[in-house]
């Protein structure tokens, strides 16, 4: 399983930064396995299906990002040119090379930590938790689970049917003043104050001209991009976690590792 790529919060000066470690990465351990395994499964990202405002249909593993698009995010780039980097080495193995390849592409990955760690949807989800963030912007995420992806890895394993396929990991499309609403359900009683306010549309505008975050804010104001998940379920036989199962358990857990301090009202979690 290769499960490692770059996922800064930030987007860098020089897009090589993310784009070079993801496709060569992927590379240098395609080419470690090659006539030595019998499969592959590589961890690519909804990323590289599509990230295109798609409010009439749901896309599918028969998307593919383009990377022709000149407000592409370079992490999105990144993951479409490692997967099809992936694919194409493949195709072009000897058959005594050959080796079968599997791809897993989730969209947000959130559900609980097993340990204390950092890693971007942990930040951003914690941020949004302790109300870090002054307001929200407009535009809607894919999420899936955590325990839904590691699954979908294990089966992508074994599966015999998963060899050959991507295979779009997704639960719910929900905004980001949504998951914020699920923490303050479950959290405001212990402590927590979620950020609730809206970022007003000119506020991004202006963010805009200054910083490539405020770039991102914009292109994605409004925006809806579904993924159908139905070879996850039909194939895999996985059923996606609800978002709030997910984000309750998140929430939890961040408290519990320590990434989220204990507030004075904390009482852990009520029993069921």
């Amino acid at each position: 399983m290769h499960t490692a790529s770059p996922f800064p919060m930030t987007t860098p000066s020089n897009e090589d930064e993310v784009i070079k470690p993801a496709v060569d990465g992927t590379l240098n351990v395609l080419k470690a396995c090659t006539g030595k395994v019998k499969r592959v499964v590589l961890t690519s990202s909804c990323a590289a299906v599509g990230d295109q405002h798609s409010p009439d249909r749901k896309l599918t593993e028969d998307d593919w990002t383009d990377t022709c698009n000149p407000e592409l995010n370079t992490y999105v780039k990144s993951k479409r040119l490692a997967e099809q980097a992936a694919w194409d080495y493949v195709k072009g193995l000897q058959d005594d090379e050959k080796f079968e390849l599997a791809v897993i592409n989730p969209c947000l990955v959130v559900g609980p930590v097993l340990f204390k760690q950092q890693g971007t949807s942990i930040d951003l989800m914690s941020q949004l938790m302790c109300g870090k963030l002054p307001a929200l912007p407009n535009f809607s995420m894919a999420t899936v689970d955590v325990r839904d992806v590691a699954e979908a890895h294990l089966v992508g394993m074994t599966l015999p049917e998963a060899a050959g396929h991507r295979h779009i990991t997704a639960s719910d499309l929900a905004t980001l003043m949504e998951m914020s609403e699920i923490f303050k359900e479950e959290f405001a009683p212990q402590g927590y104050k979620p950020t609730t306010r809206a970022m007003p549309k000119f506020v991004v505008s202006i963010m805009a001209v200054f910083s490539a975050q405020g770039r991102a804010f914009k292109s994605r104001w409004g925006r809806e991009t579904p993924y159908d998940n139905n070879r996850l379920k039909s194939v895999l036989k996985i059923e996606p976690r609800p978002l709030k199962e997910s984000l309750v358990d998140m929430g939890y857990s961040l408290i519990e590792t320590g990434i989220v301090p204990k507030t004075k009202e904390y009482k852990g979690r009520p029993a069921k």
